[in-house]
């Protein structure tokens, strides 16, 4: 998931997400700090927007009335919110094996921790309303417990995979307050996923919830790391076919946005190993979509987004913000991506 504020490190493909790229007075070096110059984008066409949902719904055969209720009430809010922040809807493509997800995205209520969590909270269950009466009751149960400063943030996010819709609700948690992470995921979750983290809570950067009508079906722990040398990530996992192609780049190299996923159950119950997944940020770890697509390509999953992006995102300019991968093999994959705005025309002088 996109956070806003990030400051690229590279000047590459960064420079695609600044405001003023077009009228940018400095030629792109290799590196650079861009403190000073980096502006996000905010300024998104919203009918660009709404033609990608429709080239989703047709590229995943989606015709439900909720999710087309959904979209008006997702836009309704975008076009207010979007004025402000930038990448709050961030798009994604997940194959495994042989079975693609392009209907996909998350969806975030960036103004929550900043005075108007009550206002934020009301507009994602907008989101939810359309889903039926079930699961209305498993959002106002998670959105009830979401509390700033606990809850820095929440997200809102769809999954329609054939014939496996789920909806998903997010908190971002802020650093620390692990005696208040671990009571608020006891309440949210059984016990045993409380247990799971009793090692470290503090790092717990976010918890998913996965839901349908009839209630939750699963959740994700995310742990985010930084300052992590990639040889020490591949050793650590060895069978993480990604990792171990990125190591090529240098046994030195570091990695600032790393999320080791934690799968659970419906009860809380482990779902896959202890790290099932894992996560990286393109931006922040200084890689751009030309560092990865080369290794993703390479393998069939990787195959089925570039026939999604030969086709569904060939009119769009985009750029690719985070990977996902398994944490031992290489039969799933999601890359995460959000739209840009064509370049400005120059006016002539």
């Amino acid at each position: 998931m996109t956070r806003e504020g990030i400051i690229p490190r590279r000047r590459s493909e960064p420079c695609e997400y600044c405001d003023s790229r077009e009228d940018c007075p400095n030629p792109p070096p290799a590196t650079a700090d861009l403190q000073g110059c980096f502006r996000p984008r905010r300024r998104i066409d919203l009918e660009r927007v709404r033609a990608h949902l429709r080239e989703l719904r047709s590229a995943a055969a989606v015709r439900e009335a909720p999710i087309l209720a959904m979209e008006k009430a997702l836009l309704a809010h975008f076009a207010r919110a979007s004025r402000h922040y930038s990448n709050i809807l961030e798009f994604s493509f997940s194959a495994r094996g042989r079975l693609a997800s392009p209907y996909r995205f998350s969806y975030s209520f960036p103004a929550f921790g900043g005075g108007r969590a009550r206002a934020e909270a009301a507009a994602c269950r907008r989101l939810v309303e359309p889903f039926g009466a079930g699961a209305r009751r498993v959002a106002d149960a998670v959105l009830a417990l979401a509390r700033p400063p606990l809850a820095s943030q929440i997200l809102f996010g769809i999954d329609a995979a054939p014939g496996n819709l789920r909806l998903k609700l997010y908190l971002q948690f802020s650093d620390g307050m692990a005696r208040e992470k671990l009571g608020l995921l006891a309440r949210i979750l059984p016990l045993p996923a409380t247990r799971r983290l009793a090692d470290a809570p503090e790092r717990l950067h976010l918890v998913g919830i996965d839901f349908r009508a009839g209630g939750v079906v699963g959740a994700k722990l995310y742990d985010l790391r930084s300052g992590v040398v990639l040889a020490g990530l591949r050793r650590a996992f060895p069978r993480a076919g990604l990792i171990a192609d990125l190591a090529g780049r240098g046994p030195s190299a570091v990695l600032d946005d790393v999320v080791l996923i934690t799968r659970l159950g419906p009860g809380g119950e482990p779902d896959g190993p202890p790290i099932s997944e894992l996560d990286l940020g393109l931006r922040a770890n200084g890689l751009g979509w030309d560092d990865v697509r080369g290794l993703v390509a390479r393998r069939a999953v990787g195959k089925a987004f570039e026939t999604f992006r030969r086709t569904v995102l060939a009119g769009h300019r985009w750029a690719a913000t985070r990977i996902s991968i398994p944490a031992a093999g290489s039969s799933k994959l999601s890359v995460y991506y959000v739209l840009l705005d064509p370049p400005r025309r120059r006016e002539a002088r």
